[in-house]
């Protein structure tokens, strides 16, 4: 309807308010979660064995010296590498108070700081020898048959010097002037002594 005054034109327009409720929401199938396996209770691990504190027996020399037996781990003067790698060539180490066995020297040359162990497998045993105390590439000796009481010690240059005086070298190859450390393997009265000369080790005998 359209009112006029005073020359305006007044439209009033009817406004029709429609009442607007939005309908529900379409229902949402929800997923069946099928029942869970309860976890099973944690179990406690038990502690692993103290393996550095493992001692596998011992022997007896006929001197009436009791050596025991040792697993590397429990050897000091050995680094964890070295460690694993007498561990996995199945070697034990005989010690006792008067040898442990690990011997540090000038082996290779003057000022070197090698290092060598007398491992023990079946009743043979080796020398291996760690150039520079690294564990990469040792030098291990062929096997012998082990004795109770058979340790290695460190041969100092003077040392050699007058065995070979007093007992000449089973080996032609053995210098003369003699510059740095040797190792001597013995058992009882007499050792096998080896000095690193030219890339090989040359031996002789001497009294222990």
């Amino acid at each position: 309807m359209a009112l006029v005054i005073g020359g305006s034109v007044v439209i009033t327009l009817l406004l029709m308010v429609v009442h607007w409720e939005p309908e529900p929401p379409a229902p949402v199938d929800t997923p069946v979660l099928a029942p869970t396996a309860a976890a099973p209770a944690a179990v406690e691990a038990e502690p692993a064995a103290d393996i550095q504190h493992v001692r596998l027996g011992s022997v007896r020399d006929g001197e009436g010296t009791d050596w025991v037996m040792s697993h590397p781990e429990a050897v000091d003067g050995l680094t964890d590498d070295i460690r694993m790698i007498l561990f996995d060539a199945g070697c034990v180490i005989p010690t006792s108070g008067q040898a442990s066995n690990v011997v540090r020297a000038e082996l290779r040359e003057p000022g070197t700081a090698d290092l060598a162990v007398l491992c023990v497998r079946d009743n043979r045993a080796a020398v291996y020898v760690f150039w520079g105390a690294q564990p990469s590439d040792p030098d291990v000796s062929s096997e012998d048959e082990y004795y109770p009481g058979t340790s290695i010690r460190a041969a100092s240059a003077p040392d050699i010097g007058a065995e070979l005086d007093d007992y000449g070298a089973i080996d032609p190859g053995m210098p003369r002037q003699i510059r740095h450390d040797g190792l001597a393997l013995g058992h009882g009265c007499c050792a096998t002594t080896q000095y690193w000369h030219r890339g090989r080790w040359r031996y002789y005998v001497s009294a222990d």
